[in-house]
């Protein structure tokens, strides 16, 4: 075989390794980009004593879904707010899970209460 047609096939050999190697490393970075971009949940039970976990410990930046698992009986669980995170009042139907994104912007100690205020929980955020 003349030195062009070995020095052609070899090329189209490297260059065919170099598109599958970028398509692949393409593909992973796909993969873990998105894996990084899953905000975590966190199950809350809300109960008639309160918010099991009722201490919540995020990072500035952190999206977490907060996920309220209503098993009280009481009228006031049946809402959930916060200001100071963003989240509006929210209806918590009995016996269902109601999910809230929230992704904090500045440390500190925030409280999230029942409509009445009688059940808080708290979400500290650890700033950077």
């Amino acid at each position: 075989m003349p030195t062009i047609q070995k020095n052609m096939t070899a090329a189209r050999t490297a260059a065919r390794a170099l598109a599958i190697l970028g398509l692949l490393l393409s593909a992973m970075s796909s993969v873990s980009a998105g894996a990084a971009e899953e905000p975590r949940t966190i199950q809350i039970t809300v109960t008639d004593q309160g918010y099991e976990p009722s201490r919540i410990e995020l990072e500035v930046g952190e999206s977490v879904r907060l996920a309220f698992e209503q098993k009280a009986q009481m009228e006031c669980a049946r809402t959930v707010e916060s200001k100071e995170l963003g989240i509006e009042r929210i209806e918590l139907p009995p016996g269902k899970t109601t999910v809230v994104e929230v992704t904090p912007t500045k440390g500190g100690e925030f409280t999230f209460a029942c409509g009445m205020g009688m059940l808080k929980g708290t979400v500290v955020v650890a700033a950077p």
